[in-house]
């Protein structure tokens, strides 16, 4: 069974999960990250423009804009509170919770696991490359997806079969902005890039905790080797670093060469 975490700074549930109730959406602004003339949140020369990024900061949010519908959200969320955006305590808490979110550049829906080959591929050809990216939300989906608990709820795993837990991250290679760091809006300093990648090593150090195989797929935009990617993989024979997209197909050929061996060895 497969399932498909499309990413970029958010990930998306689907509208048709506006009712769940592991949602939160007292951070819920439908602007998001649309900034306006008008500073709502500041300290020093930082300005926020979104409740979320704001109270992300720890600072009050004091603009008052109501109670705003729900009906135009577009099925995005962002990361939980720390640390449990690291981890995969149930959603039930308000800090546990997956925060609503307006990004304007919401990915294609996730998938859930499946069997269903033709659905993944319909998945994957539906994604394409867009905003900031958070490596670390994609991440965190992806280990989600394979647990039989809120909010993706996975199908039961017989008892009598042995089965094995994989992720493939791929991606460009570089965390450029989540819900903490920054003013919302994708950042080049390496001190934020540095901030991002310390939430992603410890997701990454709680997975493998799980007995779940990670491999990671970056594909170099020019900016180098990530400095997290291969410490996340479940070794250095499971990190993959492609400088053309033509070598894409061989790389998960021979990821998938890996994974058939893995299966026969248990």
């Amino acid at each position: 069974m497969f399932s498909v975490i499309p990413f970029a700074s958010a990930v998306n549930v689907g509208i048709d999960k506006v009712s769940a109730t592991w949602l939160r959406w007292d951070l819920w602004d439908p602007r998001s990250e649309d900034s306006s003339s008008n500073s709502y949140c500041s300290s020093g020369r930082s300005s926020w423009y979104t409740m979320a990024m704001c109270k992300g900061h720890g600072y009050t949010w004091s603009h008052s804009v109501g109670s705003p519908s729900t009906s135009n959200w577009n099925g995005c969320v962002t990361d939980r509170d720390q640390s449990y955006d690291v981890s995969d305590a149930l959603p039930s808490a308000l800090t546990t919770q997956f925060v609503a979110d307006q990004d304007p550049y919401c990915p294609a829906k996730l998938l859930a696991l499946t069997s269903t080959a033709s659905t993944v591929k319909s998945t994957i050809d539906a994604m394409s490359a867009n905003g900031g990216t958070n490596q670390t939300i994609g991440l965190h989906w992806g280990w989600l997806s394979l647990l039989q608990q809120a909010p993706l709820n996975a199908p039961a795993e017989d008892v009598n079969n042995v089965y094995q837990h994989v992720i493939i991250l791929f991606t460009d290679g570089q965390n450029t902005v989540n819900r903490w760091n920054g003013d919302g809006s994708m950042t080049s300093s390496s001190t934020e890039r540095g901030k991002i990648d310390t939430r992603m090593e410890a997701l990454c150090t709680a997975v493998k905790a799980k007995n779940t195989t990670i491999y990671t797929v970056q594909l170099d935009d020019g900016t180098g080797v990530s400095p997290v990617l291969p410490k996340c993989a479940s070794g250095s024979a499971n990190f993959f670093m492609l400088s053309n997209p033509s070598e894409i197909d061989a790389a998960f050929t021979q990821i998938g060469t890996s994974i058939s061996k893995l299966r026969v060895s248990k």
